[in-house]
């Protein structure tokens, strides 16, 4: 008896030395991880603003936005005519994104936060209005690219 009880801890011994040695695991298993953030884009900040003479037949005005994505967007600029209430001739200003055209595309595979300059120019040199207040809508849209 005095001999099995001596095996049986003498085993048990072995047993808690190999585990408490470092020896390899018997079993392992791997998984992978993933993760998808979505595009996103916010603009703030642009406001009403008002077109004035800056000569005889032109009429200009600005504005400043922020802009902030976490990828590669594309803002559009777009505008409704101006009109008044009272007369039957209108005209459509041109717009600019930072003195750059109506469009304007950020950076690729990288976040963008920085302000903008929106601009519109009205020419009245081909397109008398009569006097009077106009008034129109400017969108900014952002899209992905």
């Amino acid at each position: 008896m005095k001999n099995k009880i001596s095996k049986l801890i003498i085993g048990t011994s072995f047993l808690g030395m190999s585990l408490a040695t470092g020896q390899a695991a018997l079993v392992t298993d791997t998984a992978n991880i993933t993760m998808a953030i979505n595009l996103y884009a916010t603009i703030t900040g642009l406001q009403d603003f008002t077109l004035t003479s800056t000569s005889a037949s032109t009429y200009a005005g600005t504005d400043s936005f922020s802009l902030v994505s976490n990828g590669q967007v594309r803002v559009t600029a777009t505008t409704s005519a101006l009109s008044s209430a009272g007369s039957l001739t209108a005209l459509t200003p041109d717009l600019s994104i930072d003195g750059a055209g109506s469009t304007f595309d950020t950076a690729a595979l990288s976040s963008h936060n920085a302000s903008h300059t929106i601009t519109a120019v009205a020419d009245l040199s081909n397109n008398p209005l009569s006097a009077g207040s106009y008034t129109g809508i400017i969108t900014l849209t952002v899209s992905a690219i």
